[in-house]
């Protein structure tokens, strides 16, 4: 399963003309890489880089005045501390998501996106566990059955996300905003998820301290 989100996020990544890895992998490829952190090899692990990202935010009316395209509505932003109990991964993401959740009136069921913070691909079954999008445990699954392929239900990281479309650190969550834009308006070519993404996410932490979360309308 953890193998599978490397698979996945190369995959997308192979179609982004802005990602550090443009190469598909195989299953045998990603095993047999050189190993970090058993059981994670490289393949597992994202690359650190130099990069530039920049988001222009303005009231609807005013974004009129110079574009007739498509502009996602900005409808939670939720940034959060480190709490005084719990797991700084899971609980401080789980906890985050919900007051996001709240604030936009959806469920997590309602996420056609989700662009999340995988630095390494056992973050992506835990983040995915922590947004709602199934029961703690099941994560694995959902990469393993497609629910976070570009045809599934829940679409994760079509950018290829951190272990491949890379990790420059400090531009890598208004990447991650991008990558949302150019889904909701249908510009991404062999990585556009298949379905209409009327809503998506965007989740960063920052070594487990600082949790972001930003969610969008079509």
């Amino acid at each position: 399963q953890l193998a599978q989100v490397s698979i996945k996020s190369h995959f997308n990544a192979s179609h982004n003309p802005y990602a550090h890895f443009k190469k598909a992998v195989t299953m045998s490829e990603v095993h047999k890489a050189r190993m970090v952190a058993e059981p994670l090899t490289v393949l597992h692990c994202c690359p650190w880089g130099d990069g530039a990202a920049a988001v222009v935010v303005c009231a609807a009316d005013v974004a009129k005045r110079y574009t007739d395209k498509l502009c996602p509505k900005v409808v939670a932003s939720i940034h959060k501390s480190t709490l005084p109990d719990g797991d700084p991964l899971f609980t401080l993401t789980q906890h985050s998501a919900q007051l996001a959740y709240d604030a936009a009136g959806i469920e997590p069921a309602d996420l056609d996106l989700i662009e999340l913070h995988d630095a390494f691909t056992i973050e992506e079954i835990i983040y995915s566990e922590a947004l709602g999008l199934c029961s703690k445990g099941e994560g694995g699954r959902l990469a393993e059955d497609g629910t976070t392929s570009l045809t599934g239900k829940h679409a994760i990281n079509s950018s290829g996300g951190l272990i491949s479309m890379g990790h420059p650190i400090g531009p890598t969550g208004l990447g991650q905003i991008a990558e949302v834009l150019w889904q909701m308006r249908r510009e991404c070519g062999k990585r556009q998820v298949q379905k209409s993404v009327n809503l998506a996410m965007t989740h960063m932490v920052g070594a487990g301290g600082v949790c972001v979360i930003h969610l969008f309308k079509r």
